[in-house]
């Protein structure tokens, strides 16, 4: 029911005076409606950007400011949900399975190794699609999550000992490439 003919429902059990369709009372309420209409369409905008499940546009957005950055690239579904994923973090989230839950909530699928030991966390993203404004995001982001007592790496290279021995060479033909690792990740597999 609009505004209109929910102040009409409202009015007629008082019964003080008639509003047929036309009437001076009648065309107040018109206006009154008009008026009323747009601050409910407002605070029906501002009730659906409130919460996560159905914010779009400016709720989603400081969503994403609170967790991190915007990521227009994504779907409205997958964006919510990294939303969501982040906002469940809490400080006992100093785990492996924490850790992963943190790289999952910014997007990327990875692979963990830890050495308790020496206070180490390995962490190699999955994601081989990354840019270089994302790994390094990822990486501030990564900084003030994990505990300070443990030093981490992520790792964003795309190749390693597997992709080298898929080159089917030799040893020696790797070393005569004479290439360092940042050689090899931009090595598109061809040998001159």
């Amino acid at each position: 029911m609009n505004t209109l003919g929910e102040m009409l429902l409202m009015t007629m059990p008082v019964k003080a005076y008639t509003i047929n369709n036309g009437s001076t009372v009648y065309k107040e309420y018109q206006s009154y409606a008009e008026a009323l209409e747009v601050l409910r369409e407002t605070a029906d905008e501002i009730a659906k950007e409130c919460v996560l499940s159905t914010a779009e546009n400016r709720g989603l957005e400081f969503y994403e400011r609170l967790t991190g950055s915007a990521r227009d690239d994504l779907t409205l579904e997958k964006r919510r949900e990294l939303i969501s994923s982040m906002l469940t973090l809490t400080s006992n989230d100093n785990t492996v399975e924490g850790i992963r839950h943190f790289f999952e909530s910014l997007g990327i699928e990875c692979g963990i190794i830890e050495d308790p030991s020496g206070y180490f966390v390995y962490i190699r993203s999955l994601d081989q699609t990354l840019s270089r404004t994302r790994q390094d995001y990822i990486i501030k982001r990564a900084e003030m999550f994990m505990p300070y007592h443990l030093t981490f790496t992520v790792d964003f290279r795309t190749i390693d000992f597997g992709g080298l021995d898929a080159l089917g060479l030799t040893f020696g033909e790797l070393d005569d490439m004479d290439m360092t690792w940042q050689d090899f990740e931009r090595f598109n597999g061809e040998v001159s």
